[in-house]
Order: structure tokens, then C-alpha cells, then sequence
């Protein structure tokens, strides 16, 4: 399973290398730009199973993005995280077809076990 953390925020990335879940080559970190044309041509390079997208890297385009990625990568699971605590933001992301919305900092051992559930579900499709 292939895992694509598109985000600038160094202890989201190292808690996520912490999961110690996947190999170090099962994890791709993009945090090159948040233009959303490298964006998604990154993603659909790598084609990954799971994304975990931070609205605080891609802001203001975080919806915009997703919507693009889940018309073309149809069957991605996207974990959002976030530290806007707004309910304009969740009424904007929640219907896009994100599998989690989560709000900074994340727990480890959430993100662990939502990993965890993620990767059993793509396993069984």
C-alpha cells in the first residue's frame, strides 16, 4: 500500500513515519508546492491507496484539489487533517469523500489505528 502525505508540517510527517506500519518506500512525502496542478499530477503519478492531505500546506485550494483527485483517483482513501477548527471548513470538505477529517495535533495512536482500519478496507475490495 502506497501512502502520500502531501504536507509542509514536519511532526505530522515524522508521527506518521512513527506509525511503524509500512516500509520506509511505502511512504511518499510531497511538500514541494501547493499549487494544484503539481498537486495532482504528483498524485497521479504516484497513484497511491491512501492520502493524507493538510489543508494548512494547501490552503485555500484544499477542497479544490480533493474534488480533482477524487475524479480521477476514484477508489483513493484521503485522510484530511487540519488546524482550522471552522465549521465553514468541514461543511466545505466533509462531502468531497474523505474517509477521516481530523483536527491538529493528531494522536498517534489515532492515526494508527485509522490507518490501520483503512488499510484492511482496501485490502478486502
Amino acid at each position: 500500500m502506497k501512502i502520500l502525505v502531501i504536507s509542509g508540517d514536519i511532526k505530522l510527517i515524522d508521527q506518521i513515519k512513527k506509525t511503524d506500519m509500512f516500509s520506509a518506500e511505502s511512504i511518499v512525502v510531497y511538500n514541494e508546492s501547493s499549487d494544484p496542478l503539481d498537486v495532482m499530477s504528483f498524485a497521479i503519478h504516484n497513484h497511491p491507496s491512501l492520502m493524507i492531505m493538510d489543508d494548512d500546506f494547501l490552503r485555500p485550494v484544499s477542497g479544490r484539489i480533493i474534488s480533482s483527485i477524487k475524479n480521477v483517483l476514484h477508489k483513493v482513501s484521503i485522510i484530511f487533517v487540519t488546524s482550522d477548527e471552522s465549521y465553514e471548513l468541514g461543511r466545505e470538505i466533509s462531502p468531497l469523500g474523505i474517509q477521516y477529517y481530523a483536527i491538529k495535533p493528531v494522536d498517534i495512536n489515532d492515526m494508527k489505528d485509522l490507518i490501520a482500519s483503512l488499510t484492511k478496507v482496501k485490502v478486502s475490495e
